[in-house]
């Protein structure tokens, strides 16, 4: 059983907007959801936009893929591209694995060199990638930079459907 609504009943309550990643209202349902009203949802101390749909609170993102892509695999999550979770426009999304959408995290908060990836160890700056679970070494480098270029030419070999701009860094 799908958990989500349907992509028809999403049609019958909203009008979405790819372009700005927002809904309008069809139908007015109460006095603070009215017709014609621009929604782009509530968020969660996590970052992300949720929505009620006949009483249950649903994340933004997946209401937008269902109404404009139909229903979502179970095995496959919704994957904000540029990180920003509150970012819905439909450019942004896509379906990924578990595992891809691992690979397309923002820097972690304990990070104390600012790089992903990248670590110190014996006055040297030590590069590794999450493969599969594992972790593989990709070296000791001078510098950071180095060490960073080393991850991201692993990037693109292990990880070839996650972004690997500077938004990693």
């Amino acid at each position: 059983m799908n958990p989500h609504p349907s992509q028809e009943r999403l049609l019958e309550l909203f009008e979405y907007d790819p372009d700005v990643g927002s809904f309008k209202r069809l139908i007015t349902i109460g006095s603070r959801a009215t017709k014609g009203m621009v929604v782009f949802g509530y968020l969660d101390s996590c970052g992300y936009p949720f929505l009620r749909v006949d009483g249950k609170l649903y994340k933004f993102h997946r209401l937008v893929w269902i109404i404009s892509n139909g229903a979502i695999p179970e095995h496959l999550r919704i994957d904000h591209i540029n990180r920003n979770r509150s970012d819905n426009r439909l450019c942004n999304l896509r379906l990924v694995t578990h595992m891809e959408n691992c690979h397309n995290q923002t820097l972690k908060s304990t990070n104390t060199t600012g790089y992903t990836g990248i670590t110190a160890k014996n006055n040297k700056w030590r590069s590794r990638i999450k493969v599969n679970y594992k972790t593989v070494h990709l070296g000791y480098f001078d510098t950071k930079e180095e060490a960073y270029q080393a991850y991201l030419n692993a990037k693109k070999i292990y990880h070839p459907s996650s972004p690997t701009d500077s938004a990693t860094r």
